[in-house]
């Protein structure tokens, strides 16, 4: 498959984050998280997560643990990437 340009993938993010349901704080240059999906961005690298098995809708309480493990599990991707 070919890659996308970079052009592309900020259409992408810009469409998707515009859509999220919930932005997300102190995660690379931007993140959010919808449909039981936390996405972040760094320089030139897009990540979507999810921890499966944990997002019930309708249950703010469960939505807001599985954004925070998505938050964690983020956080130390982009401690690996430096």
């Amino acid at each position: 498959p070919r890659q996308a340009t970079p052009a592309a993938w900020a259409q992408v993010w810009n469409d998707a984050s515009s859509n999220g349901v919930k932005a997300v704080s102190g995660v690379g240059d931007g993140a959010f998280f919808k449909n039981g999906r936390l996405t972040f961005k760094k320089n030139g690298t897009y990540v979507t997560i999810e921890a499966i098995g944990t997002y019930l809708s309708g249950t703010n309480t469960v939505e807001d643990q599985q954004v925070q493990i998505e938050k964690q599990l983020a956080l130390d991707i982009l401690s690996r990437l430096g």
